[in-house]
Parts: C-alpha cells; structure tokens; sequence
C-alpha cells in the first residue's frame, strides 16, 4: 500500500509524509493511559491505553506539526493536552477501575485481537483474566480466540445483539475444553456472571463485537460498587 500512496503522490504533484516512528522511546501502559517517550518533547501521556495506539499518536502528532509549519497555531502545549484528553470509547475503556477492573475493547479480528492480548498482558502481568466474549459469526472466530484465550482464567459468551451474531452456546464450544466456560442468555447476564467470576481483585475483558458495546457498557455501570467474590461452580465456571 505505502508504494501506491507514494506512487499516486508522485502522479499528482501532491506533498507526502510518512510518520518517523524512530521518534517513539520508552513507554509505560496504565489503566489511566500510556506514558511515552517522543523526541523532541521529551515525556508525554496518552489518554488512550497500548502501546499500539501510540502509533496512531505519532500520525496525529506530525500532522499537526505539519499544520503548525503552513501558519496554524498549535503549540506543544496543545499537542500535550490533545494527547492526554484523547478518548476512544470501546478501544480499552475503563468501564470500572477496581472491584473488579472491567474493559471494554472492540477486538473482532486476530490483528485486533493480538493487540488487546499484548495491552492486557502489560496491564495485568502473570495475572488471568475472565473474558467476556461475543462475537458475529462471520468473522475469523477462531484467529481470535487463538490470540485471546491464553490469558484466561475462565470465559463467558453471549449473543451480540446481530443478526450475524454466533449464538453464545455455539460461541462456548469453540472455546478450549480445558477453559472453564458458561454461555449467558443475554448480555447482562454475561456482565454479572463475568463480575462475579473475576471477584474484586480480578479484571474483565470484554471483546469481540462492537455491536454489543452498548449493553456491555450499560451493564457494567449498573453493577455494585464493590462486587464480592462467589463460588464459581455457581455460575457454571
């Protein structure tokens, strides 16, 4: 792709810039955001979570640079407070800090999917996770189950709210036989059963399908302040 855009450019007289990810030094993922390293700026913070965003970051940052070289007024204080407000909602969004942390990421490719598996493995490391899943039936299931299921302690599945949605029992066969796993009627079934699974001092994820984003985030809210540890075998697990 990056030989076509270059060709095309060359075609049309037109400027191009390709983003210097050599500026890119250390970083640290936090559930607050990701810390990094950007020459010439020294330490700055991004509101999104992953090291993978901060390439999206670099992109933003040298397009304004380039806004900034043809007479707009964007300033490094700018380029710090753009970066530290920015918000995606369903990329790693923190629907709940603690008790347990609950995630929502919109993952439903492998590509997609690896990527939340290397974020949650800097936010959570040594640590299993309970995921909940759902997923349409049209997509690469397996490639994403191969990239997430390794990080978990046990799975919940439930049935996005699609009609090319994989249903949560056809979902939950899929699953390794040796990952403890109950497929949930509906989606707010699958967020207190996921909950009640990871206990205050675990975490959920939810993936899979951007279509269920909506429920998933409505239900997260609504749970307890402090959800207490339960017995597994009660839910299945």
């Amino acid at each position: 792709a990056d030989a076509v855009f270059r060709r095309v450019c060359r075609e049309q007289g037109a400027d191009l810039t390709e983003v210097d990810f050599a500026r890119l030094g250390r970083s640290r993922v936090t559930l607050s955001g990701t810390e990094f390293e950007l020459a010439p700026y020294g330490q700055l913070r991004l509101g999104l979570i992953g090291d993978y965003q901060l390439r999206n970051a670099l992109l933003a940052v040298t397009a304004a640079e380039i806004l900034r070289d043809k007479g707009w007024a964007i300033d490094e204080a700018a380029v710090r407070a753009g970066l530290a407000a920015a918000r995606w909602p369903g990329r790693m969004e923190v629907l709940r800090p603690a008790e347990p942390v609950f995630l929502l990421e919109g993952a439903h490719n492998p590509q997609g999917a690896q990527a939340a598996a290397e974020t949650l493995r800097q936010l959570f490391p040594g640590q299993k996770i309970v995921l909940l899943l759902g997923m349409l039936a049209d997509k690469d299931v397996d490639g994403v189950l191969s990239a997430v299921t390794p990080l978990a302690e046990a799975a919940v599945t439930v049935t996005p709210p699609s009609p090319r949605a994989l249903p949560a029992e056809e979902l939950r066969r899929l699953l390794p036989r040796t990952l403890p796993s109950r497929a949930c009627a509906t989606v707010e079934e699958g967020v207190r059963t996921a909950a009640a699974a990871a206990g205050q001092q675990g975490a959920v994820c939810a993936l899979g399908s951007l279509y269920m984003s909506a429920e998933v985030r409505r239900a997260a809210l609504a749970l307890p302040s402090e959800q207490k540890s339960s017995d597994r075998e009660a839910y299945g697990l």
